[in-house]
């Protein structure tokens, strides 16, 4: 049997390997992999094997005439969060500087969106404040709706070797009995969807017993009243009733979270797969502002990402913006980027384009008639697959 190591000075896995780590060297012998290029011009028919140089010609040229006939628009590319930040890049140069298609976007907005947003919301960019080092430097953790050690099991890795160094308290909010629940000193079943109300009322209690960091939250924060008016709805008797936590569970939690030197609270996407999952994100944050746990070692909010390079399309493939968290609306990073990549800032749209759920809308209503789809399968992780079939395959490529 080939042995396969994990690589031990790279920075996050530090040697080890996950079960697919390990064994993803077997895809390359797998039955059903693809190993050439296949084409057909209809649907209908049988693939026929091709060779690279013919299809790239073909895919090229079938851009190019679709643009020159339909618009610069009509054509759309949806990617992935599947590859290496340098593929994202290129990627992101290659749209945004050549092809020039504002309808662009990765699958990463049917999982991080709310990650996304909620850090916009709270801090103007979608940079995560912390890392996984800050396991290292914590005195208490909160789960939301994250089960590391089924889901990430090399971060649960470096989790669990720095709690048993440290014996921080680890609380889990999740409506399931995960194995990371099991883990856990504190386990909060919430009921399904109110986890913005646990939010609510652990800053409730906060203010009320005056556990807040003001002076951090006079320094670098804004909108403070309007957070406590708000807040001020949840004392934990009322909001016992909405979440299913007892109130006295909830005044513990915000006593031990609020008391800690640096706390740091994890989400996955028991948070992000919500129809009001960027408020929980921001909930969050707001937690973490008001106790002074943004910008110190074991002090963070941290979205735990649900693909492998999610972070890698958000923050270099140019999708929802430009690189390294620059915006298409800002005249002065359309400049910037522009100037780098050699071309005309013209070139650039003013705002992002349409977003992958709205992308198959489009196709389906005749405004784009060309779509690039790279390491992802919208009929495994679209709903009403049978539609979106339907719609692509309108498509003209």
């Amino acid at each position: 049997m080939q042995l396969h190591r994990g690589v031990a000075d790279a920075d996050v896995n530090r040697g080890k390997l996950c079960l697919k780590g390990i064994f993803e060297h077997e895809l390359f012998n797998s039955a059903g992999r693809g190993l050439t290029p296949l084409r057909r011009d209809e649907w209908h028919q049988d693939w026929q094997k091709s060779d690279w140089d013919t299809v790239l010609d073909e895919a090229a040229n079938n851009i190019k005439t679709i643009q020159e006939k339909y618009g610069r628009d009509s054509f759309a590319i949806i990617s992935t969060g599947q590859m290496l930040t340098e593929e994202f890049y290129t990627l992101g140069k290659l749209t945004r500087g050549l092809i020039g298609t504002n309808n662009y976007d990765g699958n990463t907005t049917l999982c991080m969106a709310s990650a996304v947003s909620g850090y916009k919301r709270s801090f103007g960019s979608d940079g995560p404040p912390g890392c996984y080092e800050d396991f290292e430097h914590t005195d208490c953790l909160i789960a939301w709706g994250s089960n590391l050690p089924e889901q990430h099991p090399i971060i649960y890795w470096r989790f669990k070797e720095a709690q048993e160094k440290r014996h921080f308290p680890l609380i889990v909010v999740d409506p399931r009995v995960t194995m990371l629940a099991q883990n856990a000193d504190i386990h909060l079943p919430i009921t399904p969807g109110t986890d913005v109300v646990l939010q609510n009322s652990l800053m409730h209690v906060i203010f009320k017993e005056n556990l807040q960091d003001q002076n951090y939250i006079d320094a670098n924060t804004t909108g403070l009243d309007a957070l406590m008016a708000e807040v001020e709805k949840y004392d934990p008797v009322t909001a016992s009733k909405i979440c299913g936590i007892d109130e006295d569970t909830i005044r513990s939690v915000a006593r031990l979270y609020a008391g800690a030197n640096a706390a740091m609270a994890i989400w996955t996407m028991g948070i992000n797969q919500s129809t009001h999952g960027s408020d929980g994100v921001v909930g969050i944050n707001n937690l973490a502002l008001i106790t002074g746990n943004i910008g110190k070692p074991g002090g963070t909010s941290l979205s735990i990402t649900g693909q492998c390079n999610a972070m890698g399309t958000r923050e270099w493939s140019s999708c929802s913006g430009l690189p390294n968290h620059r915006f298409l609306e800002n005249e002065q990073d359309r400049k910037d980027v522009a100037t780098f990549w050699n071309i005309d800032e013209a070139f650039l749209p003013k705002k992002r384009g349409m977003y992958q759920t709205d992308i198959y809308h489009a196709i389906e209503a005749g405004h784009i008639k060309g779509l690039w789809l790279i390491a992802t399968n919208p009929l495994s992780s679209l709903p009403n697959t049978e539609r979106v079939r339907r719609a692509m395959q309108k498509l003209d490529f």
